[in-house]
């Protein structure tokens, strides 16, 4: 990953997308639109619950995607 990285959080949800430099020399098919991308981007999405051991929100993985695709997609499908 590359210091182009994005952190939002949107209600519950946290989505953490960076541009993936390996990926931008192989033409990639969106997640999103279905279009061919030369810059690839990765979007991470986590949920926001309460951990009953650490007494605290936390953030998890279980029930989110990860895409890959155009950045503008991506942004454009959060929450």
């Amino acid at each position: 990953m590359t210091e182009e990285r994005e952190e939002v959080i949107v209600g519950e949800r946290r989505y953490r997308l960076d541009r993936m430099e390996y990926a931008t020399r192989i033409h990639r098919i969106c997640d999103v639109c279905g279009k061919k991308t030369q810059d690839v981007y990765i979007q991470i999405e986590e949920k926001r619950y309460w951990n009953p051991v650490f007494h605290r929100y936390s953030w998890t993985h279980a029930g989110c995607e990860i895409l890959f695709g155009h950045k503008k997609c991506l942004k454009r499908i959060r929450g």
